[in-house]
């Protein structure tokens, strides 16, 4: 049975009111005192620099540029599409660098780099973040590719579980005098991650890169290239090209990011190819340890309007969810699982290797890593080329590495 309030209940109601009226104005001073006041100015123009236009489906950017100059129309957003290495270049220039930007498409691996420090604007002042250089917006796994009718053909009716089992799936497949070869790898310096994907990801996927587990991954590579398993032109060859290679049925294997699927799909047809974990040893028991790429915001020091820069940054990192289905990127962005992960075989696939393992950007905190990735590079070509023992690779490797 209802009663109304009396004198005494509407006094305890007002000062619970009242209690909470305080709680949230106090809420409010937190937030205000911790977050920077953004004020946008009129009729400004922002240069977006970055390398993924064309690694999305098209039109992707320009349509979210024109969904935020839509809710901003005092805003203007230039999109300046950059090679990889043009942008890591202006970021070498130190002061001198041919970019104007506002904003900035970074890779994490370059984060260390007193280059970019001094370039970029810290972004404690906006909000707290796991860099204070940039904000993570979409990421990247690494899987072992393979030809699922070049192995059947061979016999197999699944991918090699190990390395031991790759030497005897590239023993059957390998067919030179047709130009048919077991395995691709994209060394070329002009391929930003081609070290970190095609010596790495053998590395990771039995643990930590110790001298050991380094010096027999260097062992496998080498014997694959000596029983001519490799297909040749490795260190002149790019991740499109490597992809090209596997597309016409010259590799059977390829170790590539999850968003070639897609373009995949689009060549080959939808039962043409699986993707499985990077093999390891065979003894290894642990979880899978996977190589992640990541795609970043940041913002420069010398961008004019920074303010104006981080309402961009901040409506891109609202869109991630959507930026990953349109980079076909698994695990894509941290905030939830997308439906085209979730409705899709092989995407689902990509990311239940992710959730059941481990993720390593083991570069990071390397400064200049494409001088470190130089130096791997001519180590493996005396390893493939002029008779290089694995151990002296690897001491080698190890050394500069320690140097960094």
């Amino acid at each position: 049975m209802n009663r109304s309030l009396g004198a005494k209940d509407t006094r305890k109601f007002d000062l619970l009111l009242l209690i909470l009226g305080l709680i949230v104005l106090a809420a409010g001073l937190i937030f205000a005192l911790g977050t920077k006041k953004i004020n946008l100015h009129k009729n400004t123009t922002l240069v977006f620099t970055q390398w993924w236009q064309n690694e999305m489906e098209t039109g992707t950017l320009s349509a979210l540029k024109a969904e935020f100059e839509t809710l901003n129309p005092d805003i203007t957003i230039q999109l300046d599409n950059r090679s990889y290495a043009e942008i890591l270049g202006a970021i070498r220039a130190n002061g001198d660098s041919p970019l104007k930007s506002d904003i900035l498409g970074l890779d994490p691996l370059w984060f260390q780099d007193q280059g970019m420090q001094d370039l970029l604007e810290p972004l404690d002042t906006y909000d707290t973040g796991d860099t204070t250089w940039g904000r993570p917006l979409v990421s990247f796994t690494s899987h072992l590719f393979y030809n699922v009718e070049l192995l059947q053909s061979a016999g197999f009716d699944r991918p090699p579980r190990n390395r031991s089992e790759v030497l005897t799936y590239a023993r059957a497949v390998t067919d030179t005098s047709r130009g048919r070869y077991a395995l691709a790898l994209a060394l070329s310096p002009d391929n930003p991650h081609g070290v970190y994907r095609d010596l790495f990801s053998w590395i990771w996927a039995s643990g930590p890169s110790t001298i050991p587990a380094i010096t027999g991954v260097l062992t496998f590579l080498k014997q694959l290239r000596q029983d001519d398993f490799l297909l040749p032109g490795t260190f002149n060859r790019t991740d499109a090209e490597k992809r090209e290679d596997f597309i016409k049925g010259r590799a059977a294997m390829m170790i590539a990011s999850v968003a070639d699927i897609h373009i995949l799909r689009e060549r080959m047809g939808e039962s043409s190819f699986g993707i499985t974990l990077v093999p390891g040893e065979a003894s290894f028991g642990g979880k899978p340890v996977l190589g992640l790429t990541s795609w970043y915001l940041g913002i420069p020091r010398s961008a004019a309007h920074k303010d104006e820069a981080w309402a961009f940054l901040s409506f891109l990192l609202e869109r991630s969810a959507l930026i990953a289905e349109k980079a076909h990127a698994v695990p894509g962005n941290r905030n939830n699982v997308t439906d085209f992960v979730t409705d899709d075989p092989l995407y689902a696939k990509a990311y239940d290797i992710y959730t059941a393992g481990e993720t390593v950007r083991e570069f990071t905190g390397v400064p200049r890593v494409d001088e470190f990735e130089a130096v791997v590079r001519e180590q493996l070509y005396a390893l493939f080329e002029q008779d290089q023992s694995p151990e002296e690779t690897a001491k080698h490797i190890q050394q500069r590495w320690e140097e960094l």
